[in-house]
């Protein structure tokens, strides 16, 4: 309120006029909380009107932003992080967008990196040798999402941010670690046999 009373004397005439000081301070202060007090709900106003600054209205931009509130889950700095970053977020169809979209909601916890699938082409083999030339084939297949979360909601942003913003012809396999699980689920993990060729007799 001290720049504000300032403010409000300074316009005020000095001299005799105000000889009855306490009278006119007493006015004067009066005059001066009410727009000190408007000037900090402005402030506040303004504050709650961005995700990355808003306190009292998080479960409101979490309801907006399509997100499950959970006030245990994260802190509410986190919870600014993370709702600021949705907010600004651009969809793409690119694994560095992906990324950079998890960089900024879990500040470099999870970490998305391509899988490939190696292929050979060529001519058939005969007998025990090897005819002809052999091409080694790379096919991106998909993607890996590694890191650590820390609860179920999480989990659940996780999965909201691949549906959003992962590219379509890339399927994701999810490695992400929970040590506060009891259980620790890997969905999309796959494993492949191996081929084996009898011998000919």
């Amino acid at each position: 309120m001290g720049l504000v009373l300032l403010s409000i004397r300074s316009l005020i005439a000095r001299g005799r006029a105000l000889w009855l000081k306490d009278h006119g301070n007493k006015v004067i202060d009066g005059v001066a909380v009410p727009v000190e007090t408007l000037k900090t709900e402005v402030r506040k106003i303004i504050d709650e009107s961005w995700p990355g600054t808003a306190v009292d209205t998080l479960p409101q931009w979490h309801s907006t932003l399509g997100v499950a509130y959970d006030a245990s889950a994260r802190s509410v700095a986190e919870q600014q992080v993370m709702l600021s970053a949705m907010e600004t977020a651009q969809g793409g169809s690119t694994l560095g967008k992906l990324q950079a979209q998890f960089d900024k909601e879990f500040l470099g916890r999870v970490v998305v990196s391509e899988s490939y699938l190696y292929g050979i082409t060529g001519r058939a083999v005969c007998g025990m040798a090897r005819c002809g030339v052999s091409i080694a084939l790379i096919y991106p297949t998909g993607y890996t999402i590694t890191g650590t979360i820390y609860s179920s909601t999480e989990a659940s942003r996780v999965a909201a941010i691949i549906a959003r913003y992962g590219p379509a012809h890339l399927t994701p396999n999810s490695l992400l670690t929970d040590p506060s699980a009891v259980v620790v689920a890997i969905a999309g993990l796959g494993r492949t046999g191996l081929a084996r060729t009898g011998r000919a007799s």
